[in-house]
């Protein structure tokens, strides 16, 4: 059963539009546009398209649907700066999949207006996607109103339920006396995890603690029995130092474990390291607050899968090559 539900989360996250195009369903039923090029160029007014739904006319060599639906204004915040944050696949798919009557404009997240819109919010990611008021009177939007946060006359569009990953976090703070840090996002238990994790300790190979540091956090999926069990036993490992959080966390990795009994054996394993004091802090989940947190943020961010990196502030989702990450690095390196 876990690797059935691991496939449809895989296939899930590689067909994203699928997705969220099963989600925004409700908003474009009976909306079927048959050729919406012109309009706003002065072919058809907006107001003759404000008619009854479902009306077929032609004008010229184009033939039209006129919908009750209100011209939509969407606003995409983001880092206009940021090279790998644009966001043109998720912003055609919500126009297509929610309303053919969208408008959509770019807003910088440092702007006075995006500083207000992250505060409004409480905006920890980007992109975001900010709606006017009248998208609450798009037909069907009773359907899928609890994709969105409403604060005054904005609606936010909750991304990670439609499937749509963060581009980069705002705010993002580095590990002091580093160039660049790397916040690993996983679960001992993931196949990608597993591989991601060896690609990226060869790659730090040719780098030194001055120039990169890694953070570990923790993300047990549901449907990986023993994984949230692995990350507590890895975290009272780290109480004797972060050598033996490292080694177990390799060890974790390595081993195909899938019972309490083996992540025990893992743990003694592990010389030098004080088992019974080990044994104490895991047969008491004393570090399952530490575990809880990190799930908490990761949820908070918008992060549902694993594994997922965080390199100064910007999101990689999936199993990196070893060279895809020295690419990465170096060119954080040189900015």
């Amino acid at each position: 059963m876990r690797k059935i539900l691991e496939k449809i989360k895989d296939n899930l996250k590689e067909n994203k539009w699928i997705y969220i195009s099963f989600l925004c369903f409700g908003l474009f039923v009976g909306a079927l546009l048959v050729d919406m090029a012109g309009v706003g160029d002065g072919k058809v007014s907006l107001k003759y398209l404000s008619g009854s739904a479902g009306s077929v006319f032609q004008s010229g060599s184009k033939t039209w649907v006129s919908y009750n639906n209100p011209i939509v204004e969407m606003t995409v915040l983001n880092d206009l700066s940021c090279k790998i944050c644009n966001p043109a696949e998720e912003v055609a798919s919500i126009k297509q999949n929610i309303s053919p009557t969208i408008i959509s404009k770019d807003l910088d997240f440092s702007s006075e207006g995006g500083k207000m819109l992250v505060d409004l919010f409480h905006i920890k990611t980007v992109p975001a996607f900010i709606f006017s008021s009248n998208i609450a009177m798009v037909s069907g939007f009773d359907n899928i109103k609890h994709l969105f946060k409403q604060e005054g006359s904005y609606y936010l569009l909750d991304s990670a339920k439609v499937g749509i990953e963060p581009r980069e976090l705002l705010n993002f703070s580095k590990e002091p006396n580093a160039k660049i840090t790397i916040l690993e996002i996983s679960d001992y238990q993931c196949p990608y995890c597993k591989r991601a994790a060896g690609a990226l300790k060869e790659a730090l190979k040719d780098y030194s603690s001055d120039e990169v540091r890694i953070i570990h956090k923790h993300l047990p999926l549901d449907f990986h029995e023993f994984s949230e069990s692995a990350a507590i036993a890895a975290e009272c490992a780290r109480q004797q130092g972060r050598e033996y959080f490292e080694r177990i966390s390799d060890a974790f990795f390595e081993s195909q474990f899938n019972s309490d009994k083996e992540i025990r054996r893992i743990a003694k394993k592990n010389s030098g390291m004080d088992y019974k004091k080990w044994e104490t802090c895991y047969d008491y989940e004393s570090t399952k607050n530490i575990v809880d947190g990190d799930k908490a943020w990761a949820n908070s961010l918008g992060i549902s899968g694993t594994p997922m990196f965080i390199i100064n502030g910007k999101f990689y989702s999936g199993a990196q090559s070893a060279d895809k990450f020295r690419e990465i690095i170096n060119e954080e390196l040189g900015s």
